[in-house]
């Protein structure tokens, strides 16, 4: 695309499906973007959640989260929301198709263009399942300046570079 505009209430979303039957097994897994595009201006939202198993009588595991990619040609900001979090499992057990916590996803900007990250990101297990077994997948992420205000999250393992980050909320 030469230019995509997701103004603050539009969305993209490749959530994994939530898992809705008895039988032990996974929900579905988050999916894996990639965005290529000359200009990108990014006040909407972006999720790649894994699916969440139903509760009540479903049995079932988390989805792990998908992969975003921010392919970017010209500087942009991000002041929306990127969320690429695991889902959550049964937690009242853990077994091979059963309460195992949906792995966090990843996130990364190849070109290192990004102005101003405003925003939330999430890229977290779920901490909600009996295996207690999700884990951080490594991101790369380069910004010249990261601001993470109260209420505000920036949750990533791997590569995070920045020339000026200021953190008031969750790091």
């Amino acid at each position: 695309a030469d230019t995509l505009n997701l103004s603050s209430d539009g969305l993209i979303s490749g959530e994994g499906a939530d898992y809705n039957s008895a039988a032990e097994d996974f929900a579905g897994s988050g999916a894996n973007l990639n965005i290529i595009a000359n200009t990108l201006h990014l006040d909407g939202s972006i999720n790649v959640d894994g699916g969440n198993h139903a509760g009540g009588r479903s049995k079932g595991s988390g989805g792990n989260a998908g992969s975003l990619r921010l392919d970017i040609k010209n500087s942009f900001d991000i002041s929306g929301y990127i969320f690429a979090r695991g889902g959550t499992a049964d937690s009242d057990s853990c077994g091979a198709r059963i309460g195992n916590n949906g792995n966090g996803g990843v996130i990364n900007i190849v070109n290192k263009n990004v102005n101003l990250i405003d925003g939330i990101i999430e890229t977290n297990p779920s901490a909600i399942g009996g295996c207690i077994n999700g884990v951080y997948r490594n991101s790369e992420i380069y910004a010249n300046k990261i601001i993470v205000d109260v209420n505000q999250s920036f949750l990533v393992a791997g590569i995070v570079n920045a020339t000026n980050i200021t953190i008031e909320g969750t790091l």
